[in-house]
């Protein structure tokens, strides 16, 4: 692609995992080509609703992503994986970096895997976060 696009392709994959139901919920988006990972973006997201049963208001909290080909994506082959870190109202406001080199078809297990067992102690950090 020549010079990057702004838009967030549609995904060919994409799934939602309640991680502590009507609260906090993890959501993977892929873009598959012949059994190949071409991007993807895994995220925590919390429920900001006042009460359960009310309508939605799912905000960032975490995101992995690759997207090589977007102006404002990652390419995990050059950068390798890291997070951004969310506030209120999906303001960005830090990266943690420091993670391990993991191929392009394995990463979205591995950070499904990391949310999965790490999601309270984000959550918290988001709490302080967004103070």
């Amino acid at each position: 692609m020549d010079g990057g696009e702004l838009e967030s392709p549609t995904p060919d994959r994409s799934y939602t995992a309640h991680l502590d139901y009507g609260r906090v919920r993890r959501r993977t988006e892929l873009g598959v080509e012949e059994g190949d990972v071409l991007w993807f973006v895994v995220q925590l997201e919390c429920n900001h609703a006042p009460e359960y049963g009310s309508e939605d208001d799912w905000q960032h909290v975490a995101r992995f992503d690759h997207h090589p080909h977007m102006d404002w994506g990652h390419d995990i082959t050059d950068e390798r994986l890291h997070i951004d870190l969310y506030a209120y109202d999906d303001l960005k406001v830090d990266v943690q970096k420091g993670f391990p080199e993991v191929p392009v078809n394995r990463a979205p297990a591995y950070c499904e895997r990391f949310f999965d067992e790490r999601y309270e102690e984000l959550l918290a950090e988001y709490h302080e976060r967004s103070k």
